[in-house]
């Protein structure tokens, strides 16, 4: 989702660009955003490596668990 940001820059006395400001409204919605796409790249990394697992298994390259020894050493 993009949102307009209503940014405020800091200069120095060449007018440089040293800091910027933000709402922090709009910082509390870019902080949420961030940890949304960060629970949706670890989720899709998890999605990625059991699908590796699974191809793996396939070509009997490694060995498969079963669901009820999976769940018995949990």
């Amino acid at each position: 989702m993009l949102m307009e940001l209503h940014l405020q820059y800091l200069t120095d006395h060449t007018g440089a660009k040293t800091a910027v400001q933000i709402p922090f409204s709009e910082w509390n919605n870019l902080i949420s955003e961030y940890k949304h796409a960060r629970q949706m790249s670890g989720l899709k990394k998890q999605f990625s490596d059991a699908f590796s697992q699974v191809k793996k298994i396939e070509s009997h390259k490694t060995k498969h668990v079963t669901l009820g020894k999976f769940l018995n050493d949990l």
